[in-house]
C-alpha cells in the first residue's frame, strides 16, 4: 500500500509540475483525458485573477516533497502528504460542485470526463485521509499525580498555525468554486442582491464566513482534522476520547463565530470553541524525532519555488519569444509570397518610419520580370483605411499622381532586411517608408469566420467579403483530412456592409482534426479566382492562388 500510494503521489505531482511549466502529454487518442485524470491540482486554470500567487506549484512540490518523506519513513509520516490531499479534496469538491449546473446544461464527452476526474480525485483523496487517520497514533504523556496517560494538548504556536493556514485553504477553495458559481445567472442576481442588502464588504465576509463553516463542519466531522491541523500534525478529539459526533462538531464550529472567540486563546491554551463543545486538540506521535527539524522544510520549500518560478519563468519567456520570432518570419514569408504574386489591382500599403500618420499606397500599373511601376497614392490619415475612398481617389488622380519604379529585389529586401534594422524602402520625394502589407482592389477581399467545435464531425465557414462581389463555384480538399465532403450553403459574397456572408459547410463519418481547401469564385467583372483556405485561418484573409 505504502508504495502505491508513493507512486500515486509521485506521477501526480511530476504531471503537476510539468503541467505548470507548460509541458503537456504528446498528442495520441485520449491523452487530453489522462492527463485531465493526472492532474490533481490546477489552481491557474481556475482563478486566473490571481495566477500570478505560484499556489499551484508550491502545493505540487508539497506534494512530491511529501511523498518522498512518506517513503523514506516507511510510511509513518504523512503531514505533507496528508495537506495536499486535504487541499486536492477541497479543490476538486469545489470544481464539482461550481460545475454541477453545467452538467445538465450542457452535456458533452469533454465536461463528462472533467466531471468523473473530479469525481475520482474526490474519491481518491478521501481514501488516503482516512487511511493516514487509521494510522495515526495520538501522543501520550504519563500523569505524575495520577499515574495514567493523558493526550497532549497541541501548543499556541500550533493553534495559531492552524488557523492561519485553515483560513488561506478556505479562501483559496472558495474562490475556485465561486469563479464557477458566479457564471449562473440566479447565483450573480442573488451575490448582488446580497451585496446591496449588506453592503459589498459585508456581503463578502458574511460569504467567507458561511464557506469556513461549511469547511471546518465537513472536515473535522468527516476526518476529526482540517487542513491546517493535518499540517500540524493534531487532531480533534471529545473530552472523552471519543471520535466527533455531528452535533458535537456543529456546536464546535458554531461557537467559532461568538464575538471575541479568537481572544479567548490569550490567557488559555484552549479557545471558547473547545470548551463550550467539550471538546480538544491534541498532538499526534510523529516519525520525525525534532519537530523542528521537519518545519525545515518550509524555507526549503520556498526555495525550490523560487527556483521553480525562475526555471518556468525561463521557458516562459523561451517560448514567448519564439513564437514571436516565429510570428515575424511567418508575416514576412507571407508579405514575401504577395509580393512575388502582385496583381496590378493589389495596392502595396506603406507608412513613413518618422511619421506614423503619412501612408502611402503603391498601386502597380506595370509588371514586368525584374521591376514594377507603381502610382504612389498619398492618403490623409482619416482615410487611409477606408478601401472605397482610397479606390475612387485614384480613379480620379490616377493621370496626374506620380509614378514610382522600384525593382522586385528591393521589395523583397524592404520585407526581409536586417532585423536590427529599420525596413522599408526610399520614396521619391516622401522619405523612408515601411511596407505593411497588400491590400486586395477592385476584387474580392475575403475573411473566413471558422466555426468548428473540437473533435465535431462537422465545420462551418462564413466568409466575410470587404471587395466586390462574388460568388462561389466549387470546393476542393487540398490536405488535411481529405475525407471531408463540402457543401455551398451562401454561394453569394456580397460586400460586408450589405449585411451578408457566404457560407460553406464540411461534414465527416469522423471527428475533423484539421483542414485545408481550395475556394474557386468569380467576381462580378466575371474573373475566375481560386483561394486558399486552412483550419488556422480564423482571422486572416484568404491567400489568393493563381487560377
Amino acid at each position: 500500500m505504502r508504495t502505491r500510494i508513493t507512486l500515486l503521489c509521485l506521477a501526480t505531482a511530476i504531471m503537476g509540475i510539468l503541467a505548470d511549466i507548460g509541458i503537456h502529454l504528446p498528442n495520441f487518442p485520449l491523452s487530453w483525458i489522462i492527463e485531465n485524470l493526472l492532474v490533481a491540482f490546477d489552481f491557474y486554470s481556475t482563478v486566473r485573477a490571481i495566477k500570478d500567487i505560484p499556489i499551484t506549484s508550491l502545493i505540487n512540490l508539497m506534494l512530491l516533497i511529501g511523498a518522498l518523506i512518506y517513503q523514506a519513513y516507511k510510511g509513518r509520516e504523512t503531514r505533507l502528504l496528508g495537506f495536499s490531499f486535504a487541499v486536492i479534496l477541497g479543490y476538486r469538491l469545489s470544481l464539482f460542485l461550481g460545475n454541477l449546473p453545467k452538467l445538465f446544461h450542457q452535456f458533452n464527452l469533454s465536461t463528462s470526463i472533467f466531471m468523473l476526474g473530479n469525481v475520482l480525485w474526490v474519491w481518491i483523496a478521501i481514501r488516503m485521509l482516512n487511511y493516514f487517520n487509521q494510522q495515526k497514533t495520538l501522543k501520550t504523556e504519563q500523569s505524575e499525580k495520577y499515574e495514567e496517560n493523558y493526550y497532549v494538548a497541541a501548543s499556541a504556536g500550533q493553534r495559531l498555525f492552524n488557523f492561519l493556514i485553515d483560513t488561506l485553504v478556505a479562501l483559496l477553495l472558495l474562490f475556485a468554486l465561486f469563479s464557477y458559481l458566479l457564471k449562473i445567472e440566479w447565483v450573480r442576481q442573488a451575490a448582488l442582491s446580497l451585496s446591496d442588502l449588506l453592503g459589498e464588504r459585508m456581503g463578502f465576509l458574511f460569504i467567507v464566513a458561511l464557506f469556513r463553516f461549511v469547511y471546518y463542519l465537513g472536515f473535522e466531522l468527516a476526518f476529526q482534522t482540517s487542513a491546517g491541523k493535518l499540517l500540524t500534525g493534531t487532531s480533534v478529539i471529545k473530552n472523552d476520547s471519543t471520535k466527533l459526533d455531528f452535533k458535537t462538531t456543529f456546536l464546535r464550529t458554531l461557537c467559532r463565530y461568538i464575538p471575541f472567540e479568537p481572544f479567548s486563546f490569550v490567557f488559555s491554551r484552549t479557545g471558547w470553541h473547545d470548551r463550550w463543545s467539550d471538546t480538544s486538540v491534541v498532538k499526534e506521535e510523529k516519525a520525525v524525532g525534532k519537530p523542528a527539524l521537519y518545519f525545515l522544510l518550509i524555507p526549503l520549500l520556498l526555495i525550490l519555488m523560487a527556483v521553480f518560478q525562475f526555471f518556468t519563468y525561463q521557458i516562459s519567456s523561451y517560448r514567448t519569444a519564439k513564437a514571436y520570432t516565429e510570428r515575424i518570419e511567418k508575416e514576412q514569408n507571407d508579405l514575401i509570397e504577395e509580393l512575388n504574386n502582385l496583381e496590378t489591382n493589389d495596392f502595396i500599403k506603406t507608412t513613413s518610419n518618422s511619421d506614423f500618420y503619412s501612408t502611402v499606397y503603391l498601386k502597380p500599373e506595370k509588371i514586368e520580370a525584374t521591376q514594377i511601376t507603381f502610382t504612389a497614392i498619398k492618403v490623409s490619415p482619416e482615410g487611409a483605411e477606408q478601401k472605397e475612398k482610397i479606390e475612387a481617389f485614384y480613379l480620379k488622380n490616377k493621370d496626374t499622381l506620380p509614378r514610382i519604379t522600384l525593382s522586385r529585389k528591393e521589395l523583397i529586401e524592404a520585407v526581409k532586411g536586417d532585423k536590427d534594422q529599420l525596413k522599408g524602402i526610399r520614396l521619391p520625394e516622401m522619405g523612408f517608408y515601411k511596407i505593411n502589407g497588400v491590400s486586395y482592389h477592385f476584387q474580392p477581399d475575403l475573411n473566413p469566420i471558422i466555426q468548428h467545435p473540437y473533435k465535431s464531425k462537422f465545420v462551418v465557414v462564413n466568409i466575410r467579403n470587404f471587395g466586390i462581389p462574388a460568388t462561389i463555384l466549387k470546393i476542393e480538399n487540398d490536405g488535411g483530412d481529405s475525407n471531408i465532403k463540402w457543401e455551398i450553403d451562401r454561394p453569394q459574397l456580397d460586400n460586408y456592409l450589405s449585411g451578408t456572408l457566404g457560407s460553406i459547410l464540411g461534414k465527416s463519418e469522423e471527428p475533423i482534426s484539421d483542414f485545408k481547401i481550395r475556394i474557386y469564385v468569380t467576381d462580378s467583372l466575371h474573373v475566375a479566382r481560386v483561394y486558399r483556405l486552412s483550419s488556422a485561418d480564423e482571422g486572416h484573409r484568404l491567400k489568393r492562388l493563381k487560377p
